[in-house]
């Protein structure tokens, strides 16, 4: 892994961020820099939502020119969202010859979802996603009703949206144009996967996440953001219930750190643990903050992680690893997927410190301009440590 990212992980330890937080020669005792590293109380997070969303900021005096005056029915909240939007006949999808099962199309879709949205996102195994996809069509006439069919199917409606967006990518434009053939062909696939959400009842907890978090993925790429944010809540329930039964959300000590005291199974179960619990949650604060509504219990759990801890990237980044194309190029979107995500995770942490700065202190009203100062550097200078720490792979390109 770049030394670089190491040292940005190590920098964001709690010891380092406490050290950061009280500036020498302060006597303003003063509970807005928190002591853990926890994500922010939902009160924080809805308190945000005042000055801190995007619909907030729009309403910026500097934008009223372009935006107009707010209509009461305007923003996110405000348009009716639900889980669907083309008005048809719902039984017509129990008939699965209304579904493209045609091996060469879902082999393309999965290949897109791999490419452009797991990366980013590192829950699923590629390997395991192909097979599963090959025997689900493979050795069954018609998809059951069952949480893997749930989750390849959202999967397919995913790799849809992103094989159209991947032939757009050199258009400044990105909306999504319903009567688009590839949103119709997502939409379907995605409408099917709806039919199946009752079985996640009595699937496992893991299932049931992994397919409500990827349901939120869609619903937020569709612009259904509260209907996203139903999905986002639902998985972190069905996620601390996993981690729970696990006994991973009562532990203190971070056991993903003592790599000389785990097996292999152990650790490789912990890594896609740790990637499940922050996807969740990383989606889930961001649609809290902009909709000013509550998350679901997961925000406030204990976790023993301040970091998720990566595969094993050494063993990948070794030039005797990749022995196929297509072995090399899961290897490529892993290791840049990972990078992205762990240096995403940091700015997320920074965001955190901002929100708990701005809003979760009950003494924040009362900070003197010059406090308001130092704290605003001081977050500043960690913005900087995240730009000079964060690999050229994934870091911002600023011009």
């Amino acid at each position: 892994m770049d030394q670089r990212l190491i040292e940005l992980m190590d920098r964001e330890k709690p010891h380092h961020v406490q050290q950061r937080s009280a500036p020498c020669g302060s006597t303003v005792h003063v509970d807005e820099q928190p002591h853990h590293e926890g994500p922010p109380a939902s009160q924080v997070l809805l308190r945000a939502n005042k000055d801190m969303s995007i619909e907030a900021m729009l309403q910026w005096a500097v934008f009223q020119p372009y935006l107009g005056p707010k209509s009461s029915e305007s923003g996110i909240r405000g348009h009716r969202d639900t889980f669907g939007i083309i008005e048809e006949d719902f039984s017509q999808l129990l008939w699965h010859d209304k579904i493209n099962l045609q091996q060469g199309e879902i082999n393309d879709l999965v290949e897109s979802f791999i490419s452009e949205i797991l990366p980013s996102n590192p829950i699923l195994d590629p390997v395991n996603l192909r097979l599963q996809a090959h025997d689900l069509i493979t050795f069954n006439s018609v998809l059951l009703y069952n949480g893997q069919s749930c989750l390849l199917l959202v999967i397919l409606a995913l790799g849809s949206i992103a094989r159209r967006d991947n032939s757009r990518r050199h258009e400044l434009s990105v909306d999504i144009p319903r009567e688009h053939p590839f949103f119709l062909e997502a939409e379907r696939y995605f409408r099917a996967s709806q039919l199946r959400l009752p079985s996640l009842l009595r699937e496992s907890d893991l299932l049931a996440a992994q397919c409500m978090f990827f349901t939120a993925v869609y619903l937020s790429f569709t612009m259904r953001i509260v209907a996203a944010w139903k999905a986002f809540a639902q998985a972190g329930t069905h996620c601390l219930a996993h981690l729970s039964s696990r006994g991973i959300i009562d532990q203190t000590v971070d056991l993903a750190r003592s790599p000389d005291s785990i097996t292999t199974d152990f650790f490789e179960q912990r890594v896609r643990d740790d990637s499940l619990y922050w996807v969740i949650l990383k989606g889930e604060a961001e649609l809290c903050i902009e909709l000013g509504m509550a998350g679901s219990a997961l925000q406030e759990s204990p976790y023993p992680h301040t970091f998720p801890n990566p595969p094993h990237l050494a063993d990948m980044m070794a030039n005797e690893w990749p022995q196929t194309l297509r072995e090399a190029t899961d290897r490529n979107y892993l290791m840049t997927g990972w990078f992205y995500y762990l240096g995403e995770i940091a700015l997320k942490r920074l965001q955190n410190r901002v929100l708990d700065a701005r809003h979760g202190g009950s003494s924040v009203d009362r900070l003197t301009p010059a406090r308001w100062e130092e704290i605003a550097s001081d977050l500043l200078t960690q913005l900087d440590d995240w730009y000079a720490h964060t690999p050229p792979l994934s870091g911002p390109k600023l011009t």
